[in-house]
Formats: structure tokens, sequence, C-alpha cells
């Protein structure tokens, strides 16, 4: 059906002329359905009611179309556009709506699910936590236990260490019942504490540690030996320490020197008091401790009764062991005998050590001068060892001791050597031999050699080491 032109101004109501048949699936938008509520409300709602009039006869209506139509256009299009807009603005924010809602239910959920994961994982984590700091407070107490277990022994050790350190020294320098025998022409008191020599006055030092070495001439120091053949004492060496100066002096004893003695017999009962030659005492006694304890009272006899807190003897077989313990000693003989050659220096080994040590011609009554040069030049480089040795190993010395052990006896003990030992090791301060002066004298009936020390000389040898000037 054509639209009407604006020639055809009237609308028949009900008329067969003006209707054909109506595709219901297609609406034609230029007829005006007078019956829908949707245009007679827009007729009715229009600002202009003289678009459409009333023929008055009953006959139909009137209508400017052009007017219509642009009304209809943008009533129509308008509105309907407008109610696609707000239907698409409803439908685009029920659907953001909905997409929010979505989005906030999932992000609800999700989040719902990431606090309940989060505060599973901050309860493991404390859990974890807690059982973590379990497990270090029990390494922690494990810890400290091996701390305290360890910290015990090394106070232990160092409190057994400066015991031994303080009893070794205690006993080293043990005067607590002084009583000297000095000659007639000096004049002292109490004792001997206080001496007056030359106008001054002098102190006795109880800060020197005595200990006396002697070296016996048996190839291996005897047992329950019979009387006279213990051996002797080919050598004896006072050794002397200032505990305050750190300082060791060596009185050097000629075994020739005619001192008093105490002989005994075979079952070991005193006999009398003799004066013969010093290194005879070690052969009235059992080749062992009665024999060294013998020889000690002879040497204090001959120093006026001064004690020796100590004593340590080797027999011949403990020369070439603890020369070869420090590595050899290095020596350069003073004069040409047997293997060595004056002024050749040469390094010890073996039994080269006994040899230089102990070579004597006989021939010559003094001889065994000469051989104490040998014996002091060998001490002194001995010395020269095993002090530097004993810097590096605080056991040198102990391991010197015990690897000799059998070949010696001594009266020495552990708290001694530890005490010399550390102080060798960190104290040391000097080392000085003193000789002891005097003549030999051929005696007829006597056919071993006799040494007389010189009496002046040498108690001022004895006061320069054991007495201190105070006025």
């Amino acid at each position: 059906m054509s639209e009407p032109t604006n020639n055809d101004n009237k609308i028949v109501e009900n008329s067969d002329s003006n209707l054909e048949p109506q595709d219901s699936s297609a609406k034609d938008d230029s007829i005006i359905d007078i019956d829908s509520d949707e245009n007679l409300e827009f007729i009715e709602g229009s600002e202009d009611p003289g678009l459409i009039t009333d023929t008055g006869d009953g006959t139909g209506f009137v209508a400017d179309w052009d007017a219509i139509e642009k009304n209809y256009q943008e009533a129509n299009f308008g509105h309907h556009h407008h109610r696609h807009s707000h239907s698409s603005s409803r439908n685009h924010s029920s659907s953001s709506h909905h997409s929010s809602s979505s989005k906030h239910h999932h992000s609800s959920h999700s989040s719902s699910k990431s606090t309940k994961h989060h505060g599973s994982k901050k309860k493991d984590s404390k859990k974890k936590d807690k059982k973590d700091k379990k497990k270090w407070s029990k390494k922690k107490k494990i810890l400290i236990g091996i701390l305290i277990f360890f910290l015990a022994i090394i106070i232990g050790t160092l409190s057994a260490f400066f015991i031994m350190r303080w009893k070794g020294k205690n006993e080293l320098t043990n005067y607590d019942n002084l009583n000297l025998m000095l000659p007639e022409w000096v004049d002292y008191r109490d004792g001997g504490w206080i001496v007056y020599y030359k106008g001054h006055e002098y102190t006795f030092n109880d800060n020197i540690a005595t200990f006396l070495f002697m070296g016996i001439d048996n190839r291996k120091l005897k047992k329950n030996a019979k009387l006279g053949t213990a051996g002797q004492a080919d050598a004896l060496y006072l050794m002397t320490y200032d505990v305050t100066t750190k300082k060791m002096r060596v009185l050097c004893i000629n075994r020739d020197t005619m001192t008093d003695i105490s002989r005994y017999d075979e079952a070991g009962n005193y006999i009398d008091t003799k004066k013969t030659q010093i290194c005879l005492a070690y052969a009235f006694g059992d080749g062992q401790k009665t024999s060294a304890e013998n020889e000690k009272t002879a040497v204090q006899r001959f120093i006026y009764n001064i004690p020796v807190n100590a004593y340590y003897a080797i027999d011949l077989s403990a020369i070439k062991i603890l020369n070869d313990d420090v590595g050899g000693v290095p020596v350069t003989p003073e004069y040409t005998f047997k293997i060595f050659k004056k002024g050749v220096p040469i390094t010890l080994k073996g039994n080269q050590a006994e040899t230089f040590v102990r070579h004597r011609d006989i021939r010559l009554m003094d001889d065994n001068l000469r051989r104490m040069e040998c014996q002091k030049q060998y001490i002194r480089q001995f010395a020269s060892r095993i002090v530097p040795a004993t810097r590096s190993n605080l056991n040198t010395p102990s391991k010197l001791y015990n690897h000799s052990q059998k070949y010696t006896v001594s009266s020495l003990d552990s708290s001694m050597v530890v005490y010399l030992a550390t102080d060798l090791a960190f104290s040391f301060n000097g080392f000085e031999m003193i000789n002891t002066k005097g003549t030999y004298k051929k005696v007829p009936e006597d056919a071993s050699a006799e040494f007389f020390v010189k009496e002046v000389p040498f108690f001022e040898t004895i006061l320069d080491i054991f007495y201190t000037q105070t006025r």
C-alpha cells in the first residue's frame, strides 16, 4: 500500500477500500493506527491538536500528514531510539551491574578465598615459627651445654695448670728450715737470713729455685748396688733460677772437689762423715734414690747448707737420647781430641755427645778442668736448643723427661717440670755458668786428684748467687 499523498486528506473509518491484508510480521510505519494506545496517546498528547480534526459529519478525520509525519518521525524514532538507548543503557547497566556483581562476587569469593588462604598461611607460618623457635631453643640449649662443657674443661685445665705452677714454684723455692753454716770469719744471724760482710748487709733471696744435675759414670743406673759400686757423679751442676729476674745461673762443681760426705755400709747404716772427693758421695748408696740423696747432701754441705730442693741424675745411656731429642747439639771444640779438631764446628749426634762431654786424659791431674769446659759448652748449646723448642711446644721438657726416665733418677715432679718449662718458654732472661776457683793438689796417699776451692772467692760467689745487698 503506497503512502497517502497530501491530497488524500480523508480517512474513512472502517472503510473496506482503505484496508488491505497486512503482513503481521511487517508493520508499515506510515499507517497510523488510531486504535493504538501509543499513537492515540501521541495524538492526544500533541502540542498541536489541529493536526487531526474531526469532519463533524461522523464520516472521519482530516489530517495534516506532513506535520504528522514529521512529528511521528521525531516522536516515534526519537522516542524509540531513546527507549532503545534507555533499554540499552539499562541493559548495559544491568550487564555492568551483573558484571560488577559478578566481579564483586568473584572478587568477594576470591577475597574470601584469599583471606582464608592468607589466614591459613599465617596460621601455618605461626606454627612453623613456633616449631622453628622450639627447634632453635633446643639447639641453643645443646650449644650452650657444649660451650659450658668446653668452658669447664678450659677453666679446669687452666686452674690445674696454674695450681701446678704455683706448687712447682713453692717446692723449688722452699727455704722454711734455713739453717746455714757459714765460715767462722763471716758475721750472720737468723740462721743465715741476714749476713754482714765487708760493711754491707745482705738478705737471703728466697726467690731462687734450685735443683742439682748429676751425670753418673755407669752405663746404666744400678738398683740395690753393693757398697762402692753404685758409680760416681762425674758431672755436677747446681742450677739456680731467680723466679723474679728470670735468670738462670749454673754453679759448676768440680768432681774432684774435697768436701765432707756421709758414708754408709751395705745395709744402709750410717758409718761416718769423711772429707773426700765430692763425686764419691753417690757411691755410698743403692745406685738410685739413696745415692742421689747422699750426693745432694754433699753438695748442700759444700754450699754452707743451703737447701737444694730437687735433683736430676742421668746415666751414660741418657746422653745420646737427650742429645738426639733436640736434634743434635752444635759445638766448637777448644782443643783436639778423639774425632774432634780444635776450632772446627760439629753438630753432635748419637754417641758423639757422650765422647765430647766425657773424655778425660787421666795422665793429666787437672784434665777434669778441660773436660768441664767441654761440658759447659755442651750445656750452653743444649739450653740454646731446648729454650726455643719449649717456646714452640710446652710439652718439650716433659717429653725429654719422660723419654729418658728409665735412664734417670729424679725428685723433680710434674709440678716442678711445668713451672720450669713455662718459665723457660715465656720468661727466660739469660743463662750464666759460674766456675769455682781452686787448685789441684797431688796427695801421695790418694791416687785420685784432689781439688781445693779457694774459700774467700767461693763464699763471695755464693753470696752473689743467693743474697741481695740491702744496705
